[in-house]
């Protein structure tokens, strides 16, 4: 220990006995110190690296906690959605319903089936054609009794064939055939008796033929062009012409003849349909548009080529660009207008105009989206709200074409930019959209630069609303014969309704005309 005290040996053992022993007191309770004050040490080391991990433990538990808020938040938006979810599969459940329903398995009428739905299930083929069967009784027309009959028309041959000697006598038991008529005093039924005489002279036997009149059927000119009107004007169904010339003319017909009239009307209207074809080609404006159709079991699609005379139409398998085209002819070297099918894409951008109501619809479309869409669409309406203003001025005639087009180019700087816009849309049916008519921008503003051109397709549309109204309570047609009834109808129809003309008294004179064998009756039509 003295050495620990750095003490020499000598000056240890001369220290007295009750120095040393205090001093060895001393130096234990140091040397006692000194270790307690090293294992205190360590226990303050320790006991500062457990509050180091009760803070890391309390700092995880705050980030544990929190993260368990969050989970409960989610847990419970969750839930929520578990809710919305299950909601709108119950409501997409009743849509789904509600959109395969037809007339076969709902009390919806035939009327509403779409021609692109569902066919119905085919039914074992029967073996049997298309009409009445073996043994069905039939709906003929008997020879009304002579009391009944209004005027007789006796046709006799007047010279033998073989041998020229002058025939006369009558013959006891004529052929004969009859046929109805409508005049102003009511109906006239008229009856035609062919003879067979014998000559006094060779004896050779000498029959007459059937006047013209006598060829054409039971029914006179005038029944075939009412059943025409009433059919192609009106839109009623054969069921409902039959009973309306029952009611109204006391005209008893079949719906098989109803058929028969409206085949030979067609055929009247052949010569005149092919005029306007070629007239409304030689027009520089006009307006296209296209609906489906049926035929049996096909689906064409019937097509409308408007001017400002004159309307067409045609029934053609489709409506492809090769079917565009077929309808579109020599047109497309002026302007035509239709909407932004695909289908019309051959036209030369100067060469067409895009219709305005149709883009109207697109943007209305915009604005049913959110963000940044909703913006845009409300913008272009507002655009287009701004352009039919001013092209009502024009139709009013209160506004010259020069001051039109230096009012519209900041229309058209808007519109663009807009549009422009819309291609950087968060909405990728806005995005392709707007990416679309910017490709078609030039065909925006044909109608301000060429006088005549419309900014809509609207003529075409109402043109095409009484085939759409046709095919919804006919389902179309049976027949190409039925259909090219329709196509040649309509475009008669249409057209002398554009030139304020009677349809009726139009028919009438051309199936007279057919009947009299002579040329067709033309439309009185002008180059526009």
């Amino acid at each position: 220990m003295w050495r620990t005290l750095d003490i020499t040996e000598t000056d240890w053992q001369h220290t007295p006995f009750a120095v040393q022993t205090k001093l060895r007191l001393q130096y234990h309770e140091t040397h006692s110190l000194k270790l307690r004050s090293v294992a205190t040490r360590k226990q303050l080391a320790s006991l500062s690296e457990s509050a180091a991990q009760i803070e890391q433990l309390n700092q995880r538990i705050v980030s544990q906690q929190k993260q368990i808020v969050q989970l409960q938040q989610q847990l419970t938006e969750t839930a929520q959605k578990s809710v919305e979810i299950a909601r709108l599969n119950a409501e997409i459940t009743v849509l789904k319903e509600k959109l395969g329903q037809n007339s076969r398995n709902s009390s919806l009428p035939p009327s509403s089936d779409s021609p692109f739905g569902k066919p119905a299930a085919k039914r074992e083929p029967s073996g049997s054609k298309q009409g009445a069967q073996v043994g069905h009784s039939g709906v003929g027309r008997n020879l009304k009794p002579i009391d009944q009959v209004d005027r007789v028309v006796e046709l006799r041959p007047s010279a033998c064939s073989n041998c020229g000697s002058l025939l006369l006598g009558d013959d006891e038991s004529p052929a004969r055939r009859q046929m109805v008529e409508i005049t102003a005093a009511g109906t006239l039924l008229t009856e035609y008796r062919r003879h067979r005489l014998r000559c006094l002279s060779c004896r050779k036997i000498n029959q007459a033929e059937w006047s013209e009149q006598a060829q054409n059927g039971a029914f006179g000119a005038k029944v075939i062009a009412v059943i025409g009107y009433l059919t192609g004007r009106l839109g009623i169904s054969h069921r409902d012409a039959a009973e309306t010339m029952q009611e109204l003319f006391t005209v008893k017909i079949s719906l098989g003849s109803i058929a028969a009239a409206q085949k030979r009307l067609s055929q009247a209207l052949v010569e005149p349909v092919a005029a306007l074809h070629e007239f409304v080609e030689q027009q520089s404006v006009s307006l296209v548009d296209e609906t489906s159709w049926r035929e049996k079991r096909a689906r064409p699609w019937l097509w409308v080529k408007a001017t400002a005379r004159a309307t067409v139409f045609k029934v053609l398998p489709g409506r492809s660009r090769q079917d565009a085209k077929a309808i579109i002819g020599k047109n497309e070297n002026g302007i035509v207008t239709s909407d932004r099918y695909p289908g019309y894409n051959h036209l030369a951008d100067a060469n067409r105009q895009i219709c305005w109501a149709h883009l109207k619809r697109d943007f209305q479309a915009f604005t049913e989206r959110d963000g940044d869409s909703k913006v845009i669409g409300e913008g272009l309406l507002e655009q287009s709200k701004q352009l039919f203003r001013l092209w009502q001025q024009i139709r009013d005639g209160t506004l010259g074409m020069a001051d039109f087009r230096k009012l519209l180019e900041p229309i058209k700087g808007h519109v663009s930019q807009l549009l422009f816009e819309g291609t950087l849309s968060s909405y990728s049916k806005t995005r392709n959209t707007c990416s679309k008519i910017l490709k078609l921008e030039v065909s925006l503003w044909t109608f301000s630069q060429i006088e005549g051109v419309e900014p809509t397709n609207n003529q075409a549309e109402r043109a095409l609303r009484r085939a759409v109204l046709w095919r919804r309570k006919s389902f179309g047609t049976q027949s190409e014969t039925g259909s090219k009834f329709v196509e040649r109808i309509l475009t008669v129809v249409t057209t002398l309704r554009q030139q304020s003309r009677s349809v009726l008294g139009y028919l009438k004179k051309s199936c007279t005309a057919g009947v009299a064998g002579e040329s067709l009756i033309e439309f009185n039509l002008q180059a526009v």
